[in-house]
């Protein structure tokens, strides 16, 4: 997460960051999501592209992206 000026966002969990991710990443690096969805409501968007593709995307699969961002 990231706050700035009284504002809170969480950090590449968007519904742009998870359908660029699935775009990027080969589908070995992507599980079909599993049990009851979850809300999202700091982006609707996200809820509706996850149980739309049905895939999850970790972490782990993005850390070159997270690094970078931390050292930008």
């Amino acid at each position: 997460m990231t706050a700035q000026a009284g504002v809170l966002w969480l950090w590449r969990m968007s519904a742009v960051d998870y359908l660029t991710a699935l775009a990027d990443l080969l589908t070995d690096r992507l599980a079909p999501l599993a049990g009851e969805p979850v809300a999202t409501p700091w982006g609707p968007r996200l809820e509706q592209a996850m149980s739309d593709r049905g895939l999850a995307v970790y972490e782990e699969a993005l850390l070159s992206r997270l690094l970078a961002d931390l050292s930008s």
